[in-house]
C-alpha cells in the first residue's frame, strides 16, 4: 500500500510590464504545504516546487521513474492544470531549458550505452507499426532497444502524431490490449526504433509540432488535446521479448469559457477537454473508496489509456506520479478548481501489480493450463452468447410491448393534455374578452364625456363668432349699398359704351375667323401642290441622276477610243518619217514614192473613216461631233493636204437639257452638264519642207 505521489509547481512571474502590477493569491508556502488567500485550510502536496531548474525538477519527479524502466517496471507521468501555467513547458522545455522528458531520453541512452538490441529482430517480433530512423538502423547484438510512440486525444478521437497531418485528420484509433507486449495502447499505434538522443529528440520534437493548438483569451498557443509519450524499452532474452513503458501525458488545461473567451471550434474543443477532465476527476476520487471497479476506467479515452496500468495481476508494483501546474498570479477560483482535481490523490493508496507480459517465457505446462482455461472459457462464451440472444430477442419482445403499452398511454395522456388545455383556452379567452370589454367601456366613457366638455367649449366660442360675423356683414353690407348708390349712374352709361364695343369687337372676330379658314384653305391646296410637284421633282431628278450616269459612261468609253487612234496616228507620223528620210537627195518624188504616201495616206482615210463611223452611231446620245478627215491625192509636185468635208463654220452646238425642269433640277443641285464644244482650232497640216530642193507636205499635227 502506498500514495501516489503528486508534486506542484509554481510559474514564476512574468517580466512584463502587466505581469509586474499583478499580485499572488498564495497565502502561506513550505515545501509541503499550501495555503490560498480567502481560503481556509491549506493543501499538502509530496513536493512544491517554487522558482527551480529543469534539471532538479527532473531529478526529484522522474528520474527514479526512468531508472525502474531497467527494473522493468511501468510507470505513469502527467501533468494537470489550468491553461497557461507551464505543463508543456515542464515536459519539453526549450533550447536552452530542456524538459523533463529529454532529460528521460538523455538518461536511458546512458544507461543502454552500446548496448543495443538487433532492429530486424525488433521489427520482426512487432510488425509493420515498428519503423526505425535510418541512422539507427546499423546492425547490432546487444540486449536493449528503445522506441517512441506519440499521440493525442482530439475532441475524443486518438491521432497518431508520428503520421503526417493530412493522414490523420479524421483518424480516430481504437485502443487495444496488444498481445505482442500486453500493453494497453491505440490499434496500430507506430513505434520509432531510435539509438541516440539526438534522433530522439527530432523525432520527438516533429511529433510535438502536429499538436492540435489554438489561441485563446489566456494562452495564444493554448493545447487542445491531451497528448501521450510512450517510451517502450525492449528487453531481448534469447528469442523472447520483454517490453517496459514509461508513460508521459502532457494533459490539455482545463479552462473556463468565460476566461477563455472561446466560441466556434475552440469552445468545441474546451467542451471535450473538461468533460475528459471531470471523468478523470470523478475516477480519481473514486479510486479510494471501497466502491471502485476497473470497469469505470473503460468510461473514457483518457482514464482508459492513463489508469489502466495501475490495477493489474502479475508481478511487481507499477509507479504513477502527478504534476499540477499553477499559475499564482492568475484568477483564484480557477487555480481552486485545479486543486479539486488533486485532493483525491493525496488519500489514495494504490496497490497493484499489473506489469509487462513476458512472451515467450512460460513452460509448456503453464500452457496447457492457459490452453485448457481458454477452451473452458470459449465454452462459457457460447453459452453466454446463446443468453444473450434468446435475452435480446426476448428483450425486443418486451420493449415493444412497453413501447406499446406507453404509447397508448401517452396518447391518453396526449388527448386529456389536449382537452384540458382546450378548456383553460376557452376560459382564458372568456376571461380576456371580458377585460377587453370591461377596458373599452371604461376608454368609452372617459371618451364621450371629454368629447361632451369639447363639443360645450367650442360652441360657445362658435356662437360668439358667429354674432361677430354677423354684425361684420352688416357692416360690409352698409357700406357695399352706398357704394352701389354712387355707382348706380355711372353704371348705365358704361354699360350703353360697353356694348357697342362688344358688337364691334364680336363682328371683327367673325371676319378674322372667316379669314382664318380661307387662309387654312389655302394653305391646305398649296401644300398639296407643292407635295405634288415635289415628287415630280424628285421623279425628274432621278431620271436626270440616271442619264448623267449614262453619259458619263459614254464619255469614258470615248475618252479610251480617242487615245487608242491617237496612238494609232502617232504610228503612222512615225511611219511616213522614217519613210521620207529614205528618200533620194537630188531626185523628185517619183510616183512610187507618192503611191507609198498614199498607202499611208489611205491608212489614214480608213482611220479617219472608222472615227466617222463611230460618230454617227454616237450622234443621237453623244452631243460631241468629230468632223471626218479627208486626205486629198496629188501629183509629186504638189503637196499633201488636208479637207475638211464639213462646212467652214459649222461649230457643233452645245448639248444642253431639253426639259426646262431638269434644267432648273440640275440648277439647284449645281451641277453643270455643258459638253466641251468641238469647234477648236486645228492648225493647217498644210506646213511645207524641203527635202533637198524638193517640197515635201509635213502631216505632223502640232
Amino acid at each position: 500500500m502506498s500514495s501516489v505521489p503528486h508534486y506542484l509547481r509554481l510559474k514564476p512571474r512574468g517580466d512584463l510590464p502587466e505581469d509586474k502590477l499583478k499580485e499572488s493569491v498564495i497565502e502561506s508556502l513550505t515545501s509541503t504545504h499550501i495555503t490560498f488567500k480567502d481560503t481556509t485550510g491549506s493543501n499538502k502536496f509530496s513536493k512544491i516546487f517554487n522558482e527551480v531548474s529543469q534539471l532538479d525538477m527532473y531529478t526529484e519527479t522522474m528520474q527514479d521513474l526512468t531508472t525502474e524502466l531497467f527494473a522493468e517496471k511501468d510507470s505513469v507521468f502527467f501533468t494537470l492544470g489550468p491553461s497557461n501555467s507551464g505543463k508543456s513547458y515542464s515536459i519539453y522545455g526549450d533550447a536552452s531549458n530542456p524538459g523533463l522528458a529529454i532529460y528521460s531520453l538523455n538518461q536511458i541512452f546512458n544507461e543502454i550505452g552500446d548496448n543495443y538490441a538487433d532492429y530486424k529482430h525488433l521489427k520482426g517480433h512487432f510488425g509493420e507499426s515498428f519503423l526505425v530512423t535510418s541512422s539507427s538502423s546499423k546492425e547490432s547484438k546487444g540486449e536493449f532497444g528503445l522506441s517512441i510512440s506519440v499521440f493525442e486525444i482530439y475532441n475524443d478521437r486518438i491521432r497518431d502524431l508520428s503520421l503526417d497531418q493530412k493522414k490523420t485528420m479524421n483518424q480516430s484509433l481504437d485502443i487495444i490490449t496488444d498481445i505482442k507486449d500486453g500493453k494497453i495502447k491505440p490499434n496500430k499505434i507506430r513505434q520509432i526504433y531510435v539509438t541516440n538522443l539526438d534522433d530522439a529528440k527530432t523525432v520527438l520534437h516533429k511529433c510535438i509540432k502536429r499538436r492540435a493548438v489554438s489561441a485563446t483569451n489566456l494562452n495564444i498557443t493554448s493545447s487542445r488535446s491531451h497528448l501521450f509519450i510512450y517510451f517502450n524499452l525492449h528487453k531481448v532474452i534469447g528469442k523472447a521479448i520483454r517490453t517496459t513503458r514509461l508513460t508521459i501525458a502532457d494533459l490539455a488545461g482545463s479552462e473556463r469559457t468565460k476566461s477563455a473567451k472561446t466560441e466556434g471550434k475552440e469552445f468545441k474543443e474546451g467542451n471535450y477537454t473538461n468533460t475528459s477532465l471531470t471523468e478523470l476527476g470523478r475516477c480519481l476520487a473514486l479510486m479510494k473508496s471501497k466502491k471502485f471497479d476497473r470497469s469505470i476506467l473503460r468510461t473514457s479515452k483518457l482514464t482508459r489509456l492513463l489508469l489502466t496500468d495501475l490495477f493489474g495481476n502479475i508481478n511487481m508494483q507499477n509507479r504513477i506520479k502527478i504534476l499540477l501546474t499553477l499559475d499564482p498570479y492568475s484568477n483564484l477560483s480557477t487555480i481552486l478548481h485545479a486543486i479539486r482535481y488533486i485532493q483525491p490523490v493525496a488519500k489514495m493508496q494504490i496497490t497493484s501489480e499489473r506489469n509487462s507480459l513476458d512472451t515467450n517465457l512460460m513452460d509448456n505446462h503453464q500452457v496447457s493450463q492457459l490452453m485448457e482455461e481458454l477452451k473452458m472459457l470459449r465454452a462459457i462464451n457460447e453459452k453466454l452468447e446463446a443468453d444473450k440472444e434468446t435475452a435480446m430477442e426476448r428483450m425486443l419482445e418486451v420493449e415493444m410491448d412497453i413501447r406499446n403499452e406507453l404509447s397508448e398511454q401517452y396518447e391518453k395522456k396526449i388527448q386529456e393534455i389536449e382537452t384540458l388545455h382546450a378548456t383553460s383556452l376557452n376560459e382564458l379567452k372568456e376571461s380576456h374578452q371580458a377585460d377587453i370589454d370591461t377596458k373599452l367601456k371604461i376608454l368609452s366613457d372617459d371618451y364621450d364625456a371629454k368629447i361632451k366638455e369639447l363639443r360645450e367649449k367650442y360652441e360657445v366660442e362658435i356662437d360668439e363668432l358667429l354674432a361677430e360675423h354677423r354684425q361684420h356683414i352688416i357692416n360690409i353690407k352698409a357700406e357695399h349699398d352706398v357704394e352701389l348708390k354712387k355707382l348706380g349712374a355711372s353704371t348705365s352709361e358704361a354699360t350703353t359704351s360697353q356694348t357697342a364695343v362688344i358688337t364691334k369687337f364680336e363682328a371683327h372676330l367673325a371676319k378674322i375667323k372667316k379669314e382664318k379658314e380661307q387662309l387654312e384653305e389655302d394653305l391646305s391646296k398649296e401644300k398639296s401642290e407643292l407635295e405634288s410637284k415635289l415628287h415630280a421633282v424628285i421623279a425628274k431628278l432621278d431620271e436626270a441622276e440616271k442619264e448623267i450616269n449614262h453619259l458619263a459612261k459614254k464619255e469614258k468609253k470615248k475618252e479610251k477610243k480617242i487615245e487608242d487612234l491617237t496612238e494609232e496616228l502617232n504610228d503612222l507620223r512615225k511611219r511616213k518619217s522614217d519613210a521620207t528620210d529614205f528618200m533620194p537627195q537630188n531626185k523628185k518624188v517619183r510616183f512610187s514614192e507618192v503611191e507609198e504616201g498614199q498607202a499611208v495616206a489611205s491608212s489614214t482615210e480608213e482611220v479617219s473613216s472608222a472615227v466617222l463611223t463611230e460618230n454617227k452611231e454616237n450622234s443621237i446620245s453623244d452631243p460631241l461631233l468629230l468632223s471626218p478627215i479627208k486626205l486629198i491625192r496629188s501629183s509629186p509636185n504638189k503637196h499633201f493636204k488636208f479637207e475638211d468635208d464639213s462646212p467652214k463654220k459649222s461649230p457643233v452646238k452645245k448639248t444642253t437639257l431639253s426639259s426646262p425642269t431638269k434644267r432648273a433640277v440640275l440648277q439647284e443641285t449645281n451641277i453643270d452638264f455643258t459638253m466641251p464644244s468641238s469647234k477648236t482650232k486645228t492648225k493647217s497640216p498644210s506646213k511645207k519642207k524641203k527635202l533637198n530642193n524638193v517640197p515635201v507636205v509635213d502631216t505632223s499635227m502640232d
